[in-house]
């Protein structure tokens, strides 16, 4: 499942690096930095949940 969401992330990512590199306008602009803001926060939390997994998983 943490391999999954890590692929659906990378969409989100890469989708908003494109956003980026397009000249948008106010309020466009904003909605922008709102997702990268989720973005970061999601990446942190889907690296925390991955290292959790790693740590904790049955050998």
């Amino acid at each position: 499942m943490a391999h999954d969401l890590s692929n659906a992330l990378e969409i989100i990512v890469q989708t908003s690096y494109l956003l980026s590199t397009a000249e948008l306008k106010e309020p466009a602009s904003d909605w922008l930095g709102m997702l990268d803001s989720g973005v970061n926060k999601a990446l942190d939390i889907n690296q925390s949940l991955r290292s959790y997994i790693k740590a904790h998983a049955a050998r």
